[in-house]
């Protein structure tokens, strides 16, 4: 090897790590405003939240979207409901489960035993600032427990998030699509750069699951956009109007080549 060699070796080496280095603080860069970014979607879902009260003139047309909704609460009442049935048992267990099976199965003298030592707790120092701890940390232990549980429970069945975005691809007509869709989209394609969205593909970014859910929302606001304007187009009718999507909904799998064939073959 060449001392030409080592020189263009030790150049390539130093550009690559160079190409890690600005990627690395392109990534720390972008977790670091993934809370000014989520900012930006709670303003938009704080501005649009009577949505789902709002009334129309065609109830039947929303049917879709309101057995959707439905049906995504109910799964989230019913995990948050084992979470806290979880915690509070484990609160319970912690806290009371030990001096229970003294008290059970060891028999008349370690019953006694145990009293006597309660007793004698009770009158020394620091005994309610014990307690008052003691309970805390149980307490802590029970809500952490109880997330958990709840994280479970949502993870064995469809996840309430990736429930949501599908919204957007629901049979007739969308309130949440009609209301928040465009700005979602702005939002998703412009707000939030590109180089963000790559480390939550990656999964590099707290709460990836969360933002996953909030970019496929977004694109399948676009896929609805993309199908109801082939519908708009065959149909005759006014561009600027909201079209019902036909049963089943819009195409799930639709990859943005499809859709902008859907488009072409519509205006053709």
């Amino acid at each position: 090897m060449s001392a030409g060699d080592g020189v263009g070796a030790s150049s390539e080496d130093g550009k690559g790590l160079s190409e890690k280095l600005i990627t690395q603080n392109e990534t720390n860069k972008e977790r670091l405003n993934q809370s000014n970014y989520r900012q930006l979607f709670s303003d938009l879902l704080s501005r649009q939240k009577g949505l789902l009260s709002k009334t129309v003139e065609h109830p039947e047309q929303y049917a879709a979207e309101l057995k959707l909704i439905k049906n995504i609460l109910t799964a989230e009442r019913e995990a948050i409901l084992i979470g806290v049935l979880v915690g509070v048992t484990a609160f319970a267990s912690f806290r009371y489960l030990p001096n229970y099976l003294v008290k059970r199965f060891g028999g008349e003298t370690k019953a006694n035993a145990l009293r006597e030592a309660e007793n004698m707790s009770r009158t020394q120092e620091f005994y309610y600032l014990r307690t008052a701890t003691g309970l805390l940390f149980e307490g802590l232990f029970g809500v952490w427990v109880g997330h958990r549980g709840y994280q479970v429970a949502v993870n064995q069945t469809k996840g309430t998030y990736e429930e949501i975005a599908k919204i957007p691809l629901c049979e007739g007509r969308s309130n949440v699509a009609e209301g928040m869709c465009e700005e979602w989209m702005q939002l998703a394609n412009t707000k939030v750069p590109r180089n963000f969205w790559q480390i939550v593909e990656n999964e590099d970014v707290s709460d990836a699951r969360t933002w996953k859910a909030i970019r496929q929302f977004a694109d399948n606001c676009q896929k609805r956009k993309t199908y109801g304007t082939k519908l708009i187009k065959e149909q005759g009718l006014n561009p600027s109007e909201h079209v019902a999507i036909p049963s089943p909904g819009v195409p799930e799998l639709m990859s943005p080549e499809t859709a902008s064939k859907l488009v072409s073959d519509g205006s053709g």
